[in-house]
């Protein structure tokens, strides 16, 4: 994930799930993770003090305390991505992956990255 100049991300979801994450905030831009349920495999963060995780037990090396603004839009209704949607690549990657199963290549490119 790439924030550059003054923005800000807030990922409000409960859970965060990935073998590796990527995280740069640039600038005076800033990235907060809500979730409360954290499980990361390589953490890898450009500058720590623009990266919170407020509600997790474990800080990743990040030194972020801020909170995670709220959304400001209405909230969208959850929706899925169907087999006959995905690129080619992805529906290789889904085999044996639930029929309305977004898939996505995650990773940063070493032995333990995954498909999810």
């Amino acid at each position: 994930m790439d924030v550059g100049e003054s923005a800000t991300v807030s990922v409000l979801a409960p859970t965060l799930k990935t073998s590796d994450i990527i995280v740069t905030a640039g600038d005076d831009g800033t990235i907060c993770f809500a979730a409360t349920d954290v499980s990361v495999g390589d953490v890898i963060v450009d500058d720590g003090s623009k990266v919170s995780f407020p509600n997790s037990s474990k800080r990743f090396g990040t030194t972020g305390k801020f909170p995670c603004d709220d959304q400001k839009v209405p909230a969208r209704k959850a929706s899925s991505v169907t087999e006959s949607e995905k690129p080619a690549s992805s529906q290789k990657a889904a085999k044996g992956a639930a029929k309305d199963e977004a898939v996505f290549d995650g990773g940063d490119g070493d032995s333990d990255d995954s498909t999810w």
